[in-house]
């Protein structure tokens, strides 16, 4: 597996561009600039997963196995970050019209999961599996998983509704009138992070969550940000040090959950500060990034079908291929196919979703 790592290391590095001393990516949050990224860390989630269902002991597995034992949540913080930096984007340039939109675009996220779970439900009755009424019920809801990934689109849905909730009252003529919503935001937020340790949901809905919010701010104070990062490679330099030495602290904490997400936050700093100064970008990551969410809830169908049928643990190099195949024809179908759908059901009018991924079920 550790093979898989070098070329796509390799990968990711044809088309980059690294800026020198006094230059910086100032199109860092750009669509162009962020679909690149986004795919590599998709890449990261599908190589997370597949390890997940294989226990790997072959001699040029020793990173592959440091990888999945260590890196974690860390995959999802980008995603997070780049949904609310986005919505909170939009918001800026739409206002309220696009605040109306956020329950419709919970809803069409939410039918495209409900497709999903449909298909892995289909797959496991087929396979000899069985589920209560209660557990279907849960697993279309998103709180309970029946071989899917699933804690990802629930907490995007919550994150959705709750900038509904946060900034439908409010008006945006000016700057000032977005702090207010965006400090409710925040709140409600904090509100879900207890109430979901309250009813003790997975700690995966939590760790990373705080970054979504992050993204509202950064939108907010994104001009005056970047007045001080890209004022000389010095405040550059120490800015990406002041990010990744807490990180490097913090993670060594990770087994309790403030430390944690401190962690993941300042990892999501770094990753930002990196991004000012490198701009990836070929064909492969942009199709990556394009199918974002296609390929993250996807992945699992072949996973589980080469595992049942035992081609999976007899052949983990080349069902590492297969698999990655099958799922960028099925994620380039099924975009295509729910696009159409969309079409349908809410009309063209309808604003495109922010892409969504995630790590662990």
């Amino acid at each position: 597996m550790d093979v898989y790592f070098i070329i796509f290391v390799i990968i990711c590095f044809v088309g980059v561009k690294i800026y020198g001393p006094g230059e910086f990516n100032k199109d860092y949050l750009s669509p162009k600039s962020t679909l690149p990224v986004k795919g590599i860390f998709v890449m990261l989630v599908f190589f997370t997963h597949f390890i997940s269902y294989h226990k790997l002991t072959g001699e040029f597995d020793s990173f592959a196995n440091w990888y999945h034992a260590n890196i974690k949540q860390t995959i999802v913080t980008m995603f997070l970050f780049y949904s609310g930096y986005g919505v909170m984007e939009a918001i800026k340039n739409k206002g309220k019209d696009y605040v109306r939109k956020l329950p419709l675009k919970a809803l069409k996220l939410w039918i495209h999961f409900v497709i999903v779970v449909c298909m892995f439900l289909a797959l496991k009755l087929a396979t000899g599996h069985s589920y209560s009424a209660e557990k279907i019920i849960k697993a279309f809801l998103t709180t309970q998983s029946i071989g899917n990934s699933n804690w990802y689109i629930g907490a995007m849905l919550c994150m959705y509704l709750l900038t509904f909730v946060a900034f439908i009252f409010f008006t945006f003529s000016k700057k000032e009138h977005r702090y207010l919503p965006a400090i409710i935001l925040t709140l409600l937020c904090v509100g879900y992070i207890f109430l979901c340790v309250h009813v003790r949901m997975s700690k995966f809905w939590v760790n990373t969550i705080i970054c979504y919010p992050i993204g509202i701010w950064y939108s907010i104070f994104k001009e005056k940000i970047e007045r001080i990062m890209f004022k000389n490679d010095i405040v550059y330099w120490l800015a990406l040090l002041c990010a990744v030495t807490p990180f490097c602290i913090f993670y060594t904490m990770k087994s309790t959950m403030r430390w944690y997400m401190l962690s993941m936050v300042f990892f999501l700093f770094a990753g930002i500060i990196i991004t000012m100064k490198v701009n990836f970008g070929n064909g492969f990551l942009n199709f990556l990034g394009k199918h974002v969410f296609s390929i993250y809830i996807l992945q699992r169908l072949p996973f589980i079908i080469l595992d049942e049928v035992g081609f999976l643990e007899k052949h983990p190099v080349h069902s590492f291929v297969i698999s990655f195949v099958a799922t960028a024809f099925m994620a380039h179908v099924f975009d295509i196919l729910t696009e159409k759908l969309d079409d349908k059901i809410f009309g063209k009018k309808v604003a495109k979703l922010p892409e969504v991924k995630a790590s662990e079920k």
